[in-house]
């Protein structure tokens, strides 16, 4: 009867154990556990935004606004550049006219000077050469005066000594030529005051424009400019690599395209600015200092003539101006060193002049007077015109050449500008569309 019920009960099985359950050993309790399931993937993610669309469209401005950010830096750096330019020209070109007024000026006192020697009426091509160095420096200083305004108040001080120069000048000629012994006092007040009043003048301005010239002739860094095209290159760099490891792409052509142009806008501008200031160094060193120096040489050539002059003007009693003579002589060959055709014609002046100082000391001083006043060839007149004139074509030669660099220059950093605009513009756009491209994907 157990035996017939124990048949007819229904028997319980257990089920099998579920995937993942571990199943108990015999003779243990069934403590049934579960291996946990693997987490699911995790959403896609951009930096600052779990969210990608909203992600892309942040990022998408500030790559924007960082493109616009290197056009604008990189645009004031040239244009820092491209003003340096122009107003170097502009400085030297203001420095060769303040060197030519105070070589023009020291001509017409060295052709004052020796005309003083003849007595009576000064040979005509003298005189007119005399005025015609005046009037030079006349003009100049209007011309310095309209190029540079903040040197009119020294030019106005400059113009006032001129003026009185001339008419203590005049006054020496007019009683040189009625033979009175005051016109040489004359002579010698203005000389002096063309020295002791005049020249710290001229030697101020010079001192001043060297110094605008100099500080535009520097400055150009090329690293300044690359150093922005740089950051952002970077930047679009990594960007590309956040959406490469999203969207299993490894290049976004927007963003590729971008790169490219901001790259070569980049390497555009460094060229520019790095070209700009090599050419500096070189007009520094080269067509710069030769303008410079050669108008420094020909203005003491000038001044040793005069001093030349007021030697034998003092008749056996002026030994002490040939101190002065010394002292221009060596100004003039300290500026032309290395220049062997001024040095040549500087060599024949200084024959000449030592045989009119032979005559002075000898106690012939009408030999003195004589050789001092001969314009033939051989003559001290003679190879001191030539070397007046070889400077002067020099001079305006090398300053043709610093000007045309400089305005070379310009141009170049203008169309780098120009050209960094556009690159930004279209950077901007296709920064834009590889971005829009990607939101479009997720959508």
């Amino acid at each position: 009867m157990s035996s017939a019920a124990t048949g007819g009960r229904a028997v319980a099985t257990a089920p099998p154990p579920a995937a993942g359950a571990a199943v108990a050993p015999a003779g243990s309790a069934l403590v049934p556990t579960t291996v946990p399931a693997p987490p699911a993937a995790a959403a896609p993610r951009l930096p600052l935004s779990a969210d990608v669309p909203t992600a892309l469209a942040r990022w998408q401005a500030v790559l924007a606004i960082a493109v616009v950010a290197w056009a604008v830096l990189t645009a004031a750096i040239l244009g820092n550049s491209f003003d340096k330019t122009r107003t170097g020209a502009e400085h030297t070109g203001q420095l060769i006219r303040v060197h030519e007024i105070e070589s023009n000026l020291f001509l017409a006192d060295a052709i004052a000077t020796n005309a003083f020697l003849v007595g009576g009426l000064e040979p005509p091509e003298q005189q007119a050469a005399y005025d015609a160095a005046l009037e030079r420096v006349t003009s100049l200083i209007v011309e310095a005066a309209e190029a540079q305004p903040a040197d009119r108040a020294v030019l106005e001080a400059l113009n006032h000594d001129v003026l009185r120069y001339a008419e203590q000048m005049q006054q020496a000629r007019a009683n040189n030529r009625q033979g009175l012994p005051v016109g040489a006092q004359y002579l010698r007040e203005a000389s002096a005051q063309l020295r002791s009043d005049t020249l710290p003048l001229l030697d101020n301005l010079i001192t001043y424009n060297e110094q605008r010239a100099d500080g535009s002739l520097t400055g150009h860094t090329w690293v300044l400019v690359v150093l922005p095209g740089l950051v952002l290159l970077l930047l679009l760099g990594w960007f590309n690599q956040q959406l490469a490891a999203i969207f299993h792409r490894r290049l976004n052509l927007g963003l590729v395209g971008a790169a490219v142009l901001v790259a070569a806008a980049t390497i555009g501008a460094g060229v520019v600015i790095g070209s700009l200031g090599s050419d500096a160094r070189g007009l520094r060193e080269g067509a710069f200092a030769t303008a410079t120096s050669l108008s420094s040489a020909r203005t003491a050539a000038g001044d040793a003539r005069s001093h030349e002059s007021l030697r034998l003007i003092a008749r056996g009693s002026g030994a002490q101006f040939e101190e002065g003579w010394i002292e221009a002589s060596n100004r003039v060959l300290t500026e032309i060193e290395g220049d062997r055709d001024l040095e040549n014609l500087w060599e024949q002046y200084t024959a000449a002049h030592e045989e009119i100082v032979a005559a002075d000391e000898a106690g012939d001083w009408d030999e003195a007077v004589a050789l001092a006043t001969a314009t033939g060839e051989g003559s001290a007149s003679a190879a001191l015109r030539a070397f007046d004139e070889r400077t002067s074509a020099a001079t305006a030669d090398a300053s043709r050449t610093v000007a045309d660099a400089l305005g070379r220059g310009s141009w170049q950093v203008a169309i780098a500008a120009v050209a960094t605009i556009l690159a930004a513009a279209i950077a901007t756009v296709a920064v834009s569309w590889g971005i829009t491209q990607r939101r479009r994907e997720f959508s």
